[in-house]
């Protein structure tokens, strides 16, 4: 039996460790779904890497789980059954694959870097610095060529003015320091966004489906096309597809807010996302879960710009606002000091990237935490509104309406 230790233990929440690299990465994501079954388990974050596992729980049976730990036989845990599951599951491959991403680019900045300061002789170095500087005042001249101001300028010209100035160590900081700030930025967003689509989605885990004359349950992500799945009173429609036996009302308010449930009979079309009020349907699959129309609406949320905030349009225009504010302040330091260095220093503190990232990211948050409420925002205008509200008037059928009088002629 493998030992583990608790490192760290709260209420509700737990992290394990093995140690490093005592599970594969394919054992790491069967041992996610695994664990995931377990009743006092909410969810389970494995990580392959440090050898641990963060468990979050039902706060009155930690007992329960620390049993279940116990039990627990890594070494000859069986993740065959998982494959395809695994094989299958969009969201935890991608983020797993981005966690990928973002620790093979960081570590190739840090050896780069390392790498060229300790092997390289000095002269190819400032070469190599020349060269980069070169690419980031080509993609700025670009920018001014289209009347563009914005962060990226200031980062070239305090990399321009460290070279002018012969600070050469200063100049590779600099492009070291930024391309380790872009890093962030790109998995920041991934993630945030990755993770808003995956609770938005439908997420079920087994079906029933019709074969050879009997109905039996099977994994979701074992659905094929033209499956026959079987749906009664209370179950949610896991794909899009046409009923083609029974009849049954079903509930679409989660998919075009309409509360009146909708009669659907033999060839009548069923979407994703939608609920069984009554009866039991035979629906033949058209789309499985990730083609479904509620998929397509959430990946519609994180790619279409006019469904952004208006904070975060006005933080984008704000930061790149004050860019020729640092400017004003660089060549009003330069004339009082006549120091290339100290003027250049009020380049490098500008607040534009955080004022950018961090309006998204809150919006993103807000909009994940609405959908683990059930509730789904379709785009950051439609929650900055809902804060301008006082009074939300619902007509008969129970949908949303714009309150507009109808004048007459």
């Amino acid at each position: 039996m493998l030992e583990y230790r608790i490192v760290h233990d709260i209420p509700g929440r737990m992290r394990i460790r093995y140690g490093r690299y005592r599970f594969s990465r394919n054992k790491a994501l069967a041992l996610h779904f695994a664990l995931c079954k377990w009743d006092m388990v909410e969810s389970a974050d494995v990580n392959e890497r440090t050898g641990s596992i963060l468990f979050t729980y039902s706060v009155d049976q930690r007992d329960a789980l620390i049993d279940k730990i116990n039990s627990l036989d890594i070494p000859h845990f069986d993740d065959a059954p998982y494959e395809k599951i695994i094989k299958e599951n969009k969201y935890l491959i991608n983020h797993r694959d981005i966690n990928d991403q973002y620790i093979g680019k960081f570590t190739g900045i840090i050896a780069r870097r390392y790498a060229s300061k300790w092997f390289l002789p000095l002269p190819i170095r400032n070469v190599l610095t020349i060269y980069h500087t070169i690419q980031y005042v080509k993609e700025v001249l670009d920018y001014l060529v289209h009347k563009r101001i914005d962060v990226l300028v200031l980062d070239a010209t305090s990399i321009s003015v460290s070279l002018l100035s012969g600070q050469w160590g200063t100049a590779r900081n600099i492009m070291f320091l930024l391309n380790i700030s872009s890093l962030l930025e790109y998995y920041t967003k991934k993630t945030k966004s990755l993770q808003l689509k995956e609770t938005l989605s439908v997420n079920i885990d087994k079906v029933w489906v019709f074969e050879e004359g009997k109905e039996k349950q099977i994994p979701t992500t074992h659905l094929q096309k033209e499956d026959i799945v079987v749906l009664q009173t209370g179950s949610m429609v896991p794909v899009d597809g046409e009923v083609v036996n029974g009849e049954a009302m079903i509930n679409e308010s989660s998919f075009i807010g309409e509360s009146l449930s909708k009669m659907v009979k033999q060839g009548s079309s069923v979407f994703a996302g939608t609920v069984v009020e009554e009866g039991k349907i035979y629906i033949k699959v058209r789309n499985l879960q990730l083609e479904s129309r509620i998929n397509k609406n959430v990946d519609m949320i994180d790619t279409n710009e006019s469904l952004k905030a208006g904070i975060q349009s006005g933080a984008e225009h704000l930061a790149d606002a004050i860019v020729p504010y640092s400017f004003v302040a660089f060549f009003g330091l330069l004339l009082a000091t006549r120091n290339l260095i100290r003027a250049s220093s009020v380049l490098l503190v500008d607040n534009s990237c955080a004022i950018k990232l961090s309006t998204s990211i809150s919006v993103i948050s807000a909009m994940q935490e609405a959908g683990r409420h059930s509730v789904m925002v379709k785009g950051g205008k439609y929650l900055e509104a809902m804060d301008q509200a006082d009074t939300i008037v619902f007509d008969k059928t129970g949908t949303l309406t714009n309150a507009r009088h109808l004048s007459r002629k």
